[in-house]
Formats: structure tokens, sequence, C-alpha cells
């Protein structure tokens, strides 16, 4: 998993370097944050790190959604509606 942080680089040096830096990311589980006018803008991590972070979007995805169901049944109907295409077009939410 990614460590929090980085080194910061800015964008300039990493362009100039950009084979060195991939060359620690990938051998030497290194991070860095490309940073424009100091600020951050981007980050470059190896892609082990990348993957697990997509994993980790996805399963937060999942939870929220299921934690917006209150019932179980209530889950399995809007599932099989979705699955069938015979959806109840939704919730009324009064204003």
């Amino acid at each position: 998993m990614i460590m929090s942080g980085g080194t910061e680089v800015p964008v300039a040096e990493m362009k100039t370097k950009l084979s060195d830096f991939i060359a620690k990311v990938a051998h030497g589980r290194q991070s860095f944050v490309i940073t424009r006018r100091g600020r951050p803008t981007a980050a470059l991590v190896n892609l082990e790190d990348f993957q697990s972070i997509g994993q980790i979007k996805e399963k937060r995805g999942l939870s929220e959604a299921v934690g917006k169901w209150r019932r179980f049944e209530e889950m399995v109907t809007d599932v099989a509606g979705a699955r069938t295409g015979k959806g109840s077009g939704g919730r009324h939410v009064s204003l």
C-alpha cells in the first residue's frame, strides 16, 4: 500500500529525470508528489500501489451503495429490477 505523502519534486525536474524517477518507483518502492509552482498536482507511484488505490475506491463505493438500503428485501427488489430493466423508476422524495 502506498505510504502517505512522498518526496516532493517540481514538475520541471520530473520532466528532465523521468527515467530515474520511474526506476526509483519501480525498484525502490518510493513515491513522489509532483508539484507545480510549489503546489502538489500529481503523484508518481508504482503499479501495485496504484492498483491498491483502485481496489480501495471500489470497496468504498460498494459499501456506500449497500449502506443506502434500509432492508435486505429492498436491496433484492432493486437489484432484480435493475437486472430485468423493470426498476421502480426511483423513489418519491417530498421537498
